[in-house]
């Protein structure tokens, strides 16, 4: 009779259990959710807006964890000690922390593969789900903080102005200038009026999107007219 090895079999189950949480890059469903769509279970639990990728997940990474718990108890005793003491602590950990971090490490070494080799402005993201803007009190006003990442190995210092078609690669009104050092994520404060937004941005700024702006590089800046 071959001996079951729980350690083996353990992992095995937990790491199912992780990758059905695990997101590809501009995904916004997790691998659970592609495994159960169309199926009886996804019309059945999602008419309950239960939540069923996440819960099995769960489940199997929970009965992952017992059999590897077992495994220490029967093979590694002074582990399972140490095991026993923190417990909640591992499992909190193992159960909550594990394919969050996963998912972060494969969306930031996605796009830090999709901006290498490039330079300058193109080498810089602007992160919108990170922006916001609000209205102040005379209503024309609009405050914004957007959030810019360099991925480049050295500093850069770009101008910020409005997107916009005609002037594609011409500065013409900058709204601020930014400086940023390498892999530097940071938080910039705008402040414009509604007015020298055309109606495409208004329409932005009136669903609770930022407006589309545009970066240039002020070492290799082209006039505009």
């Amino acid at each position: 009779m071959t001996k079951v090895s729980y350690n083996v079999l353990g992992a095995a189950i937990f790491s199912l259990g992780l990758l059905m949480l695990i997101q590809l890059p501009g995904d916004p469903k997790t691998f659970g959710d592609h495994l159960f769509t169309g199926t009886a279970i996804e019309n059945l639990l999602s008419q309950k807006n239960i939540p069923f990728a996440p819960i099995f997940a769960a489940i199997l990474q929970a009965a992952g964890i017992l059999l590897f718990a077992i495994w220490l108890k029967q093979e590694k005793q002074e582990y399972y000690k140490i095991y026993q003491k923190f417990e909640l602590l591992i499992i909190g950990i193992l159960l909550l922390g594990a394919s969050p971090i996963i998912n972060h490490t494969i969306e930031t070494t996605a796009k830090t593969y999709s901006f290498s080799g490039k330079d300058g402005v193109q080498a810089v993201e602007y992160i919108k789900e990170k922006s916001s803007c609000h209205s102040v009190d005379d209503s024309h006003t609009v405050q914004c903080h957007i959030t810019l990442k360099n991925y480049q190995h050295h500093a850069q210092k770009l101008a910020i102005s409005f997107y916009k078609e005609e002037s594609r690669g011409k500065l013409t009104d900058s709204l601020a200038h930014v400086s940023l050092i390498q892999r530097e994520e940071k938080r910039v404060p705008l402040t414009f009026s509604t007015k020298e937004l055309d109606t495409q941005q208004l329409k932005q700024l009136s669903s609770g999107t930022v407006p589309d702006l545009a970066l240039h590089n002020l070492k290799k800046i082209e006039k505009g007219p």
